[in-house]
């Protein structure tokens, strides 16, 4: 089944990149995800919403239910890879920039006790928007497990990100 998975890029307080991962109830850190149910509009003889659209409601959506980020808060797809796994048939990873005004301090503050969001992650990690902030995830220092899919997805966020740079 195609999933699409978004990664968070948002600034902290202290004005450093974060990626954000939030706990599953498996235990393990993932990017924010979704699954796209295919409606009637994008499926149907009309067909009058187009992927790309289609996506970036999606991504509305689940931001909205699991971090509490409106859409004027966020800006999705600036990035698109294209991944396959060994599980799963290929996943659109989208990045998602966070407007600056809302730091990962807000996102938690926004998040802590709210019941909906707590279905979706029980803790939110900020990793730095670094080669060795995703390194850090394969350490597994915290002894958290990181699907190989959202690490390969990070790591492709912060190769694109330094070859702007460059």
């Amino acid at each position: 089944m195609l999933g699409a998975a978004f990664i968070v890029r948002v600034k902290g307080q202290d004005e450093q990149d974060y990626f954000l991962l939030g706990r599953r109830k498996t235990g393990a850190l993932s990017v924010i995800g979704g699954t796209p149910m295919w409606e009637e509009e994008y499926f149907g003889k009309s067909r009058s919403v187009d992927f790309a659209e289609y996506m970036r409601k999606l991504g509305q959506e689940e931001h909205y239910e699991e971090l509490l980020l409106n859409p004027g808060e966020i800006e999705i797809g600036n990035d698109v890879y294209l991944m396959r796994t060994l599980v799963r048939v290929f996943d659109p990873f989208y990045t998602v920039d966070v407007d600056p005004a809302v730091t990962v301090e807000e996102i938690a503050k926004r998040c802590y006790g709210n019941e909906e969001a707590l279905k979706e992650h029980d803790r939110l990690y900020a990793v730095p928007r670094t080669i060795e902030g995703v390194e850090g995830l394969l350490d597994n220092k915290l002894g958290i497990s990181v699907g190989m899919g959202t690490i390969a997805g990070l790591y492709l966020a912060v190769e694109k990100s330094f070859a702007k740079d460059k």
